[in-house]
């Protein structure tokens, strides 16, 4: 479970928020790839960990980091870039 400080997420709805919200990805053991950053848009290189709901973007240009309550407020209803 990962958790924001307010709310906590299961693996289960890190997932759904995933799927519903920033689309394509792949699981890789206990870290989820995003086809593309939603921050940057780059290929593959944006990673979720399933358990801490820690993140970040691999691409030097963009670096960005953070927690699941980040992309929930970034890009979850109501919220977006």
């Amino acid at each position: 479970m990962a958790t924001n400080g307010y709310k906590t997420y299961t693996e289960s709805e890190i997932k759904e928020f995933i799927n519903q919200n920033l689309g394509s990805n792949i699981i890789k053991g206990r870290e989820i790839i995003l086809d593309k950053c939603p921050y940057c848009g780059r290929i593959k290189k944006f990673n979720i960990n399933m358990e801490s709901g820690l993140f970040r973007c691999w691409h030097a240009d963009c670096n960005v980091t953070g927690g699941i309550g980040k992309l929930v407020k970034d890009f979850g209803s109501g919220g977006g870039k």
